[in-house]
């Protein structure tokens, strides 16, 4: 009897809660894994402007790490309609580290090239700040600079 609750029990809650996802699948909730960015805390966010044409649009974050040994391993960038979603994650490159905080500052250059006017977030590991362009960011079609007629020529000497 107790087993048939149990069983009961199991099924109504939906299944074990904690199991792991198959191999090789891809999580509901997208990557990365919560152990992945743990340890890192994202305090600012600023977005900070080049002076260019195209415009080159940087993310400057700043926060800090659980200890001195951890550092950020990679950095992933993704734009879902009109927000960038960087998300950064650390690896633990030493064990038996003493646990102070360490700060860190990482520069991202955003993928803006072809990019319509309007106003944009950039959420960086939960952080958010925006940013707005007032016109569409691409270079006019190329232009051939040089008449063909007027470029020097080069005459190859016989030997």
């Amino acid at each position: 009897m107790k087993c048939a609750i149990a069983f009961s029990v199991l099924i109504l809650s939906g299944g074990v809660a904690d199991a792991a996802p198959p191999a090789g699948s891809v999580s509901r909730y997208g990557p990365p894994q919560r152990s992945q960015t743990e340890g890192l805390y994202v305090e600012d966010v600023n977005v900070l402007f080049l002076e260019s044409f195209p415009v080159q649009v940087h993310v400057i974050a700043r926060g800090h790490l659980a200890n001195p040994c951890m550092k950020i391993s990679r950095v992933l960038q993704e734009r879902r309609g009109n927000t960038f979603y960087i998300t950064l994650t650390v690896q633990r490159t030493a064990q038996g580290c003493i646990q102070v905080l360490e700060p860190f500052e990482e520069r991202v250059a955003l993928d803006t090239r072809d990019l319509p006017s309007g106003n944009y977030r950039v959420d960086v590991n939960g952080r958010v700040d925006t940013f707005g362009l007032d016109a569409e960011n691409a270079l006019p079609p190329s232009t051939d600079y040089y008449d063909k007629k007027s470029q020097p020529s080069v005459k190859q000497q016989d030997e």
